[in-house]
């Protein structure tokens, strides 16, 4: 009998520390899942402010803002060819200092915010605001946004009228401030 009451017990106990480990081991993935939450929170929290806005009001960054208005003012007198396509890349990536991927992803993420957005004048100023009042963009850096506009402008001959007004709603803009 004593041995049965032995076995018993070791089973008991070998049963007792299965138990235990289990548990650790649940314990241990709340704790993952709680960190896997806590180092995502920042990325979640910007999605959910972002979630509400639309358009526009997304950009943020002065290189996506300049981005935007110069696909704009390839916009101007229809579609966006090639040719300014390729042209703004070279001037994001000589200009700007962008990668030659980054500046491929900042022309598509442009393109994307403008599917549906203002008259091409009123996204022009907004950007023009938006680069002046960050204040990180100086008298400099908004002349040379000025030629890269009117060189991506000067695309397939002179400047349109439309883009004539363009240019000169950006420089009346900026230098309002």
């Amino acid at each position: 009998m004593h041995i049965v009451l032995a076995i018993l017990g070791i089973l008991g106990a070998i049963a007792a520390w299965r138990w235990r480990v289990n548990e650790a081991a649940r314990g241990a993935e709340e704790v993952m899942d709680l960190a896997k939450t806590a180092a995502n929170l920042p990325r979640r929290l910007r999605f959910a402010r972002k979630a509400g806005k639309n358009g526009l009001s997304l950009v943020e960054d002065p290189r996506d803002a300049a981005t935007i208005m110069l696909i704009e003012m390839a916009r101007a007198d229809g579609d966006m060819t090639q040719e300014h396509r390729h042209l703004i890349q070279h001037l994001l990536q000589a200009e700007l200092g962008f990668a030659t991927e980054e500046a491929e992803e900042t022309i598509v993420n442009a393109a994307w915010i403008l599917r549906d957005v203002p008259p091409p004048d009123v996204v022009i100023g907004k950007m023009t605001n938006l680069l002046v009042k960050n204040g990180s963009v100086g008298d400099k850096e908004l002349m040379q946004l000025d030629q890269m506009l009117t060189q991506v402008g000067e695309v397939g001959g002179p400047l349109s009228a439309r883009q004539a007004e363009l240019v000169s709603a950006y420089r009346s803009t900026w230098q309002q401030r």
